[in-house]
């Protein structure tokens, strides 16, 4: 039987009344609002722990809205699943070593944050962060953010 070193045990959660998991390992979990890193992470968690093996209940993707509607994605490992925790454990291991599993899909979730940033702000707003980046303010009109201005963006995200 695998003894993980880099995950920690279900436990009971906060303002939850639900289901309890004492037999398994969380894999990954996120908020449902989290930054990108987290989100590739987990994704990139649950895709890998998808294509394990995993039978029946071995592993589960669940997801937590407790008493003040903050909601909780889950990826867990049943403690018998030696394969399974395995993988966790060295996606968990590489996690706190380097940060982030996949930093191309990052950089992609990222860039479609800030293209979302940029064409939901207004045109005043878009004159203003192409000031402070030192861009002409003639093109806060592009469809498209401006070179200087997606690290000001990327801030706000």
């Amino acid at each position: 039987m695998y003894a993980p070193k880099h995950l920690r045990r279900w436990i009971t959660q906060v303002n939850y009344d639900g289901q309890e998991f004492h037999d398994y390992y969380v894999a990954a979990w996120r908020f449902f609002r989290c930054t990108p890193v987290e989100r590739v992470n987990y994704q990139y968690i649950r895709e890998h722990m998808s294509d394990c093996g995993a039978e029946g209940a071995q592993v589960l993707f669940t997801d937590f809205t407790d008493d003040v509607m903050s909601t909780r994605h889950y990826v867990l490992v049943h403690q018998d699943f030696d394969r399974g925790l395995k993988m966790a454990d060295m996606f968990a291991e590489r996690v706190r070593r380097k940060g982030s599993l996949d930093p191309e899909g990052e950089h992609q979730l990222d860039a479609a944050g800030v293209l979302r940033s940029w064409q939901s702000t207004g045109l005043l707003g878009k004159m203003v962060l192409c000031r402070e980046a030192g861009v002409s303010i003639f093109a806060a009109r592009r469809k498209a953010p401006p070179a200087g201005t997606t690290a000001l963006l990327s801030e706000v995200l």
